[in-house]
Formats: C-alpha cells, sequence, structure tokens
C-alpha cells in the first residue's frame, strides 16, 4: 500500500508548479516535458484535479489549465482522497464479508489510532507549508522563465 501514489505525487508537483505563477494557464505539454513523463498520464491527473474543482481547464490555441483555489486551501490528505478515495489504512470487511473478530480485534484498534494521526497530520499540511519549506522550489520556480 502507498499512501502517495505515483498520481498523487505528480497531482502535487503539478499544483506546486502552478501555485508559484498564480493566475497563469499552464499546458500540459510544458508540465508533461517539465517533468519527463508522459503527457496522457499526466493530463489524466490534471482533468481529476478539474473535476474535483481545483483546475480549470482551458481549451483553444491558448489553453491549459488555472488553478482556482489557493495554496492555504489545498491538503495533502485533499489530494490523496481526489485520486484514492478514503484515506484507510485498514478493511475489515471485503467483498461483503466481514470479519467476526471485528469487535474484539487488537490489530483494528491500534491502527485506527495510527490513522487517525496520519488524517490529523495530513490534513494539516498544506500545499502552500510544502512550497515555502521547499527552498529548491522557491529557487527555480520550475524556471518560470520558459514559455509556459
Amino acid at each position: 500500500m502507498k499512501v502517495i501514489n505515483r498520481e498523487v505525487g505528480y497531482a502535487i508537483k503539478s499544483l506546486c508548479f502552478m501555485f508559484l505563477d498564480q493566475g497563469r494557464i499552464v499546458t500540459t505539454s510544458y508540465l508533461a516535458s517539465y517533468f519527463h513523463i508522459s503527457r496522457p498520464f499526466l493530463r489524466k491527473i490534471l482533468q481529476k484535479l478539474n473535476q474535483a474543482g481545483i483546475l480549470e481547464s482551458q481549451k483553444g490555441k491558448k489553453g491549459g489549465f488555472k488553478l482556482l483555489v489557493s495554496a492555504n486551501e489545498l491538503f495533502l490528505l485533499d489530494v490523496i482522497e481526489i485520486f484514492q478515495g478514503k484515506f484507510q489504512l485498514n478493511s475489515c470487511s471485503t467483498k461483503g464479508y466481514e470479519c467476526p473478530l471485528i469487535d474484539d480485534c487488537l490489530t483494528k484498534r491500534e491502527i485506527e489510532k495510527i490513522e487517525k494521526r496520519l488524517i490529523n497530520d495530513l490534513s494539516g499540511i498544506s500545499l502552500k507549508m510544502m512550497i515555502d519549506k521547499n527552498n529548491i522550489l522557491k529557487k527555480e520556480k520550475y524556471n518560470k522563465e520558459e514559455t509556459l
């Protein structure tokens, strides 16, 4: 199990890129080239963010994606749940079968404690906090001078 899968990782990177240039429209081609990933893979990620109301898609020659929220309003847990659903470390029921020991399970109780702490931590880390703590992002500004 991965808490942050590949889609989530590139979603976070893309959003950080866009937050540094708030207001500008960024093309999928530019971001895919910058991150050295396939355009269709990144487009799928950006479309999910669009459907979630985080980005706005603009079509046409000067089209691309534009942010709809600020970096202070978006937290790691939000991005994870957009791509992976409700954050959950353990499931005590599978395909309609619920474990008969669910009420007395020591493992379940301990995992739930860890899960609550993780949810609390992930929901307290905004993308703005990540950008502010990352000096590389601030210095490079993702080569902002290049044409987006």
